[in-house]
């Protein structure tokens, strides 16, 4: 970095636990008695002499309950408000080999609403074509048994509004979201496929539409949702064309086409025979489904910010925008439009130089006023991280037949502006004026990160966040993970976990007792940290930590909010 990043010091962690509890009876909006419970606090003060802070994190007992009895199933209700998953527990499988992680839900308010029943319990969300999308419903997994084993991959599903207010039975064997719709099947081999909408209405049952007869059901593809950003359906028919259904309506539109991929900025691409040749070709059609690009191309991708890559029959390349025009071109390479449509690279296998565009097609310059650029890498917002070598060829370790250029360090750039950092090895993200890297760094003893692979010491990566002028927010630390959260576009904190750490809200995953987590202020203050791994849930804006013997969700501030002991 521009200033030689310090040694790693050592954070002193003293755990402290206190025990307490208390319940009082109240009533809910129901009527129903709920029981609040507080106590058996866990109180963990971390000195962090890297930061100078003293920052004290109690992961406390803080829930009330829709009922005193168990509660096996979801009630819907209209009165709970947005419901949010929860880790209770873990249960030993049948043969005593594995543990598998217990969900229930429970209300931002804090009132446990299911008991942790469920095996899994994930957001609704589908993916266009860079992005997930979230829904306003819960997917609820219970695994299957043969006897007393678990059997892998199977699951019962139901589907939850995000509040509550309605649940489907349980009983499908997978689900597809889309942007209006729920397509849930109890055997996809005889379309027994019940759609419903966001506001748990069932639409219909797909195998008492009239269309079905004509599936062909020896298709490996058969009814497909492509990416789920678009109304339709598509249904492989007999004879070898595909049909398009309306996922609301279930009506069916017969088409010609050999295949009809996803509608991506009001342009889909379909396949067509060329009888003439015998070739298969592929063309573009609009949402009224009329040709606007005729079949021309081996392959093309969806449309993305107006433009797509497309494969010509001669294996040439192009990147061509909505009216079918050839922007750029190779005729031995490929094309690629940066994720987040900042800028394009076009990669010439024939020369071995790649060539770099901003979203305007101006030309990047790979020449850097240290040098030149080698290994080029799009790490972001129009961002190339690069390493940069000088211009003047010498003699490689002395040897006069092997010449090459002088290494100067890794170079952080863009059209017009350049960042020279020497002490780094990689970046991995550029999020607004923050980069998270990883740096080569001797250690010796513990590592506050990690310290299962403390070992002997030596040399080894440490990750840490700086602005892009090179000011230093996370200090580096060994064995640790860092993920960036965003709302709205803007970076609000970092989270850092250990290495060891292994969660998935909803999913499966389990903590140890080396697991720590920090969460930092976009100014490098520490707004809390402690043993469990913790997650930003974009579902409410709350932090999520799972710990040893508890689950918390956290406000942004830190504070904890929602706390259930785990069985």
């Amino acid at each position: 970095m521009k200033k030689r990043i310090l040694g790693m010091l050592i954070a002193i962690v003293l755990l402290i636990s206190i025990s307490a509890s208390c319940k009082k009876e109240q009533e809910n909006d129901n009527g129903d008695s709920t029981e609040t419970t507080t106590g058996q606090d866990t109180t963990t003060i971390s000195i962090d002499a890297r930061q100078g802070q003293t920052n004290e994190t109690i992961l406390r007992t803080m829930y009330t309950r829709l009922s005193s009895g168990t509660l096996q199933s979801l009630t819907p209700s209209n009165n709970y408000g947005m419901l949010l998953p929860y880790t209770g527990g873990y249960e030993i499988s049948g043969t005593g080999d594995f543990q598998t992680a217990k969900y229930g839900l429970v209300t931002v308010e804090g009132m446990i609403v299911t008991d942790p029943v469920y095996d899994s319990a994930f957001r609704a969300q589908y993916y266009s074509l860079y992005d997930e999308v979230l829904m306003p419903a819960y997917l609820l997994g219970i695994n299957r048994y043969d006897g007393e084993t678990i059997l892998f991959g199977e699951k019962d599903y139901a589907v939850c509004a995000l509040d509550g207010s309605w649940i489907t039975p349980f009983g499908y064997d997978g689900v597809w979201f889309t942007s209006n719709a729920i397509i849930m099947h109890r055997d996809y081999e005889t379309s027994d496929i019940d759609v419903y909408d966001y506001d748990g209405r069932l639409l219909y049952n797909m195998k008492n539409l009239d269309w079905v007869a004509d599936l062909d059901t020896s298709s490996p593809y058969g009814l497909s949702i492509r990416g789920g950003t678009d109304d339709y359906m598509r249904a492989h028919m007999i004879g070898g064309t595909v049909a398009v259904i309306d996922i609301m309506t279930g009506n069916c539109m017969r088409t010609e086409y050999l295949s009809i991929d996803t509608f991506s900025d009001g342009l889909a691409a379909v396949t067509v025979q060329d009888f003439a040749t015998g070739e298969q070709l592929v063309g573009f059609i609009n949402t009224e489904f009329e040709m606007v690009i005729e079949p021309q191309y081996r392959y093309a991708h969806w449309f993305f910010n107006e433009y797509s890559v497309a494969f010509s029959r001669n294996q040439a390349v192009y990147l061509i925008d909505k009216e079918g025009k050839e922007i750029l071109s190779v005729d031995d390479g490929y094309i690629e439009q940066n994720f987040d449509g900042f800028g394009f690279i076009l990669y010439d296998y024939e020369t071995g130089i790649n060539r770099y565009y901003t979203s305007n097609f101006v030309p990047i310059s790979m020449v850097s006023q240290y040098g030149h650029y080698e290994n080029t890498r799009y790490v972001g917002e129009g961002w190339y991280f690069s390493e940069c070598y000088d211009n003047v060829m010498r003699p490689s370790n002395g040897v006069a037949e092997t010449e090459e250029y002088s290494y100067i360090g890794k170079v952080l750039h863009r059209a017009g502006e350049e960042h020279l950092f020497t002490d780094i090895w990689s970046i991995s993200q550029v999020i607004g004026d923050y980069v998270v890297y990883m740096c080569e760094m001797e250690y010796t003893g513990e590592s506050v990160g990690n310290p299962q692979i403390s070992a002997q010491g030596g040399i080894d990566y440490f990750t840490g966040v700086m602005t892009i002028s090179g000011v230093e927010i996370v200090s580096p630390e060994r064995g640790t993970l860092i993920s960036v959260v965003v709302e709205d576009g803007e970076v609000i904190a970092f989270i850092e976990n250990t290495a060891t750490a292994s969660f998935n809200i909803g999913g499966t995953g389990l903590i140890d007792a080396d697991t720590g987590f920090r969460i930092f202020g976009t100014d490098g203050r520490i707004i809390a940290q402690g043993p469990g791994m913790a997650a930003y849930e974009r579902i409410a804006g709350v932090y999520s930590v799972l710990a040893e013997d508890i689950f918390c969700y956290l406000d942004i501030d830190g504070n904890v909010i929602i706390g259930i002991p785990l069985n």
